[in-house]
């Protein structure tokens, strides 16, 4: 059989996307991405690294990823947690005032934002670390499976370092309740005590080199609309759907200011709600949908350096009188941990640029025009 015929069934008959910690993206195939549709149905068989099938059980209802889980309307994300404007979230004393000035006290002596805290040498964001290259043998990340899946496009990569549980998330140094000190405007930017707009905090990484990161603000969906602009991969939206127009979409768009993978999560603030979850290109063009009713929608994807993506949210179904809010949180890794080595059939492929109206083998075009 010829080389070209081979890989050409390749192309028709597989949906298995591989890369060996690859972070230079030079074509359309290294755009890929995972949703909780396609989590939900994965086939353990195809991936890699591998994991064990009893491991099946956390992708549905009742597991990690499902309402009940770390990602839902009870977890640290969603309306009880440490992040809001009720009198429960400490987020309104931390940010609530500006104690910059303290904070740099805090970190010459080893705070959040030293080199080590979990932005420095020591924490997730070592690409060492993170691969598993470091300590042979005793690096969590490079023995045990499970942990493997939850690095960049791993079947639990929400639950990840690079996702909004880890450092670079809303619970972490550079969000609402994070150690730089500066603090929240009512729109959610935060402000140095000479009242300027901060964006991005430089860190000591590790005693020799700096790393500049994106502060992770919480806004509100009325300034994030007329704001478009401020919106990068590090923020959460605190916003309300329409109750006489529930089908009506909620949209934001964001820029990713570097190569990175991008994850995205929609947590409901009720948990008798259930919303959909989209992502459109530059172009308009819907790439991934995430509308499981029995899990948080999530959709994780590579995105390319001054790439627009749009974040669309839609009401799929209610069981409580009360307001309709969630919260939108945007996550990017970095470029500092812009790589993956997972394959397996959750994967799906989408194309940019000019090539943007096509799709990989694996998505149902119809399927996709009906979000």
């Amino acid at each position: 059989m010829r080389k070209s015929t081979i890989i050409l069934l390749v192309c028709l008959l597989g949906s298995v996307y591989s890369e060996s910690w690859k972070s230079n993206y030079s074509s359309t195939s290294d755009f890929v991405y995972s949703s909780t549709n396609t989590i939900n149905s994965v086939n353990f068989s195809t991936l890699s690294p591998s994991l064990d099938s009893s491991f099946q059980v956390f992708t549905h209802q009742g597991g990690p990823l499902g309402s009940m889980g770390p990602l839902g309307a009870f977890g640290p994300l969603g309306l009880l947690g440490p992040i809001g404007d009720n009198s429960w979230n400490v987020s309104r004393m931390i940010s609530g005032i500006d104690w910059s000035q303290y904070s740099q006290f805090i970190t010459l002596k080893g705070g959040p934002l030293s080199k080590d805290g979990p932005l420095g040498y020591k924490g997730p964001l070592n690409a060492d670390i993170y691969t598993g290259k470091i300590e042979p043998g005793k690096s969590l990340f490079s023995k045990n499976s499970f942990a493997q899946h939850l690095r960049a496009l791993g079947i639990f990569s929400t639950l990840g370092p690079i996702g909004p549980l880890g450092a670079l998330g809303p619970l972490g140094p550079l969000g609402p309740i994070g150690g730089h000190g500066y603090k929240a405007t009512n729109d959610g930017q935060f402000v140095d005590s000479q009242g300027q707009v901060q964006r991005t905090v430089t860190v000591d990484y590790d005693g020799k080199t700096k790393r500049t990161y994106s502060l992770f603000e919480a806004y509100t969906s009325q300034f994030a609309k007329k704001n478009p602009k401020v919106l990068d991969t590090s923020f959460m939206i605190l916003g309300t759907v329409n109750d006489f127009d529930s089908s009506k979409l909620e949209k934001y768009t964001f820029t990713s200011n570097e190569d990175q993978i991008v994850i995205i999560v929609v947590v409901p603030e009720k948990s008798l709600d259930d919303f959909s979850l989209g992502v459109y290109d530059q172009n308009g063009k819907l790439i991934a949908t995430s509308d499981n009713s029995d899990l948080v929608e999530t959709i994780t994807l590579k995105a390319k350096k001054g790439q627009k993506l749009t974040a669309s949210i839609k009401l799929s179904s209610s069981a409580q009188i009360f307001s309709k809010t969630y919260r939108l949180i945007v996550t990017g890794s970095t470029s500092y941990i812009n790589m993956n080595e997972v394959s397996g059939n959750h994967l799906n492929q989408y194309y940019q640029g000019p090539q943007s109206n096509k799709f990989g083998k694996n998505i149902k075009v119809n399927y996709l025009r009906s979000f």
